[in-house]
């Protein structure tokens, strides 16, 4: 057994083991692997579908095409939006504004009704706020703990108008940086990766090295999100909760995919001293709310209930988590040693900035709930930024 990495008090998600990882990752290494071969000549969209197809026998070659188109659409948005999302707070702007300046405006732009939006807002920061406070719970404990996702609502009376919409999504993207920052204190996905047996090396793994440690990574980002979907597919992985179409499902996983990528990034980054442990923290936030991004618009297009934000923040991280692992390990077991560095580092500030942040939010529901006041800054004082 490889050596994980070392929490105390340990912290397990409930719907994902061992097992679940040890069958994931031949689908992951042939999906890479294949990839890294390919003739060059042979088009990236050309080869997703035909590799696809190989695993997925009894779809068409339509449903196949669909799927395809999909993986690729999701791992461009989520770039897209990161790249956007990079740029506003270099520019000043503050990755709050920037998500709740992008939920309204899919809003507006989809006609949806001012008190369909609040509905879906009030829905998503309670089931976040209820899936932060499990996290921290457990990162407190002094003994074990089992996550699992809880998505009980209790509706209020609030009115749901635009002071309310825009108080509210500035809250839910503050709620995501905790989200974020609190799983860069959870080890339970990466550790999952890093001791799981029989993962083997890739061959031609420099190609698929190559392309992960540059900014040009969104085609091993679909190889990566087209196993991910094939495991899924063949029930290999917790299923994603809530009545979700094909599209949402595949945008849902391209998310957690892509995640799970830049997170392993982040730890490398932090562990080899190119970054500092603050500005690892504002990084991980913000690659949490940029996941967030593109789920809470599928939820608020679709009508998609509670149930999707309650997987994302334990059982959706875990699995990026895994993702991210996997692919790491495969390429060089070095990657995964200085990851676990990465997250030994940042562990200890990581949980006392996510609790310190959860308190002051929780302190602060009730005026956001209310339309008294925002809580734009609440969380910034813990972070000096």
């Amino acid at each position: 057994m490889k050596e994980g990495i070392s929490l105390a008090p340990n912290i397990i998600v409930s719907g994902i083991d061992s097992e679940n990882v040890e069958q994931l990752a031949p689908i992951m290494q042939t999906f890479l692997e294949s990839y890294a071969n390919k003739p060059s000549e042979l088009q990236t969209d050309d080869w997703l579908c035909q590799e696809l197809q190989k695993h997925l026998e009894t779809k068409s070659s339509e449903e196949i095409s669909l799927i395809a188109e999909e993986i690729s659409k999701g791992v461009k948005e989520f770039s897209t939006n990161l790249d956007s999302l990079n740029k506003a707070c270099e520019n000043g702007g503050t990755k709050e504004a920037w998500f709740a300046h992008k939920l309204i405006a899919f809003a507006r732009e989809s006609n949806i009704d001012e008190q369909i939006f609040g509905r879906h807002l009030y829905e998503m920061d309670k089931v976040l706020s209820v899936s932060n406070e499990l996290i921290i719970k457990a990162l407190q404990a002094d003994k074990d703990s089992i996550l699992e996702p809880k998505s009980v609502i209790e509706m209020s009376n609030i009115p749901f108008n635009r002071l309310y919409n825009s108080n509210a999504a500035l809250n839910i993207a503050k709620q995501a940086s905790i989200t974020g920052i609190a799983n860069s204190a959870l080890d339970y996905g990466l550790n999952l990766a890093f001791t799981a047996e029989n993962i083997k090396s890739l061959k031609n793994a420099h190609i698929i090295a190559k392309a992960f440690y540059s900014n040009n990574d969104e085609d091993i980002k679909r190889a990566a999100s087209a196993a991910l979907v094939v495991a899924y597919e063949k029930k290999l992985l917790p299923p994603i909760p809530g009545d979700l179409s094909a599209q949402a499902s595949i945008r849902t996983l391209t998310g957690i995919t892509s995640f799970g990528f830049e997170n392993v990034k982040i730890f490398s980054r932090l562990s080899v001293g190119n970054i500092s442990s603050l500005h690892a923290l504002e990084c991980f936030a913000r690659n949490s709310i940029t996941l967030f991004t593109s789920i809470s618009c599928e939820k608020i297009g679709a009508g998609i209930g509670a149930s999707l934000f309650s997987f994302i923040p334990v059982v959706g991280t875990t699995v990026g988590a895994v993702v991210g692992g996997l692919v790491g390990r495969m390429i060089d077991h070095k990657i995964a040693t200085t990851v676990k560095k990465g997250v030994k580092k940042i562990q200890s500030i990581a949980k006392s900035v996510a609790t310190a942040a959860w308190q002051t939010v929780k302190s602060a529901a009730s005026t956001v709930f209310n339309g008294i006041k925002s809580v734009g800054n609440a969380i910034g004082s813990f972070f000096g930024f």
